[in-house]
């Protein structure tokens, strides 16, 4: 049984208790979630790449409480070892790639310029 988001976690006897909320564990003692990126082509799954990418970046920043609470929960961090992508799909997976790269949001990149 899943425990309940309220904080409360569900007893075999039917009776509830208080989840015990302790402070941030430490990296080193979280557990990694590795993830391969593959996104495909099309021109109009772009738009839909472009939030899968959006929202795996948002992930990894931490900038979202959802994420950041399903990570505390499962005691995790999350990393991208592999983006890959064709068409379209290569287009956004290069962004994502610079992003992670460069530890900024993808919302970063809008005014970046090469030098």
């Amino acid at each position: 049984m899943i425990p309940a988001v309220t904080g409360e976690d569900p007893r075999p006897d039917g009776r509830e208790r208080e989840v015990a909320h302790t402070q941030a564990t430490p990296d080193e003692d979280r557990q990694e979630l590795r993830l391969a990126v593959v996104m495909t082509g099309g021109v109009s799954l772009a738009v839909w790449m472009g939030g899968v990418a959006h929202e795996i970046n948002r992930m990894l920043q931490g900038s979202h409480a959802a994420y950041e609470g399903l990570l505390d929960l499962t005691l995790s961090r999350a990393r991208v070892d592999i983006v890959s992508g064709a068409s379209a799909g290569g287009l956004n997976g290069a962004l994502l790639a610079t992003a992670i790269a460069h530890d900024v949001g993808l919302e970063d990149l809008r005014g970046a310029r090469g030098h």
